[in-house]
């Protein structure tokens, strides 16, 4: 029996930081998503986003690093780009922000997407550096859905 590859839904501050080195997040998820991106690539995982936000809020920089990084990500297997109706994208999103007014919570709209994206992808995390997302999912607040920020399961050594 086949063993199931994890499934993990980044946010786009993830891959952010993984394209442009991005300096001011902390050094430990920096590594944990700089790992998990060459774990994907050696197919041990799959890496999960929704297309339109992928594109509205990733696309590359104008380094030829970043296009490079970019472009190879587009071109590995185990990188999954999940479409949904923009439509069913936007209503889904709005009732989760008015879920979130009637808790006296709020959630930007990216946010909101992106949750309602990776709930649909049925993945096993949702990765994000945002310190406000990883409160309200430790809280319990998007029902079902692990919210957390990057990290390693097993240290990476430098040889």
């Amino acid at each position: 029996m086949p063993i199931k590859r994890r499934r993990l839904y980044w946010d786009s501050n993830c891959f952010i930081a993984l394209l442009t080195k991005q300096q001011t997040i902390e050094n430990t998820y920096l590594d944990a998503i700089e790992t998990t991106y060459d774990d994907m690539l050696r197919g041990k995982l799959k890496i999960v986003t929704c297309a339109d936000l992928f594109k509205l809020e990733v696309l590359p920089g104008p380094s030829k690093r970043e296009a490079a990084a970019y472009n190879s990500l587009l071109s590995c297997p185990d990188f999954e780009i999940v479409s949904i109706s923009l439509t069913d994208l936007v209503n889904d999103a709005a009732q989760l922000r008015q879920e979130a007014r009637k808790k006296a919570q709020s959630i930007h709209t990216c946010d909101a997407m992106h949750i309602v994206s990776a709930k649909r992808s049925a993945v096993d995390e949702f990765w994000t550096t945002d310190d406000k997302l990883v409160k309200k999912g430790k809280a319990g607040f998007f029902e079902g859905l692990v919210v957390c920020y990057p990290y390693t399961e097993q240290l990476r050594l430098f040889l």
